[in-house]
């Protein structure tokens, strides 16, 4: 369950549609979510979204630095 707090996570899909990255045509097998924007994505995308600081910074309003 999230609470209203919540401002990313990451869900491991037992099913899944294909990855939402144009161009991609890999099975999306996790649900990523940054402020209330969700993104089905496949493994190479979720480790590329998790490596990318501009990404957290977007998300928790701070700066990220690395």
């Amino acid at each position: 369950m999230r609470g209203w707090v919540t401002q990313a996570t990451i869900e491991r899909l037992a099913t899944g549609d294909a990855c939402e990255e144009n161009g991609c045509f890999e099975l999306g097998v996790w649900l990523v979510t940054f402020n209330d924007e969700s993104e089905h994505l496949c493994s190479r995308h979720t480790r590329m979204q998790m490596k990318d600081s501009a990404r957290w910074a977007e998300a928790f309003g701070t700066k990220v630095i690395g």
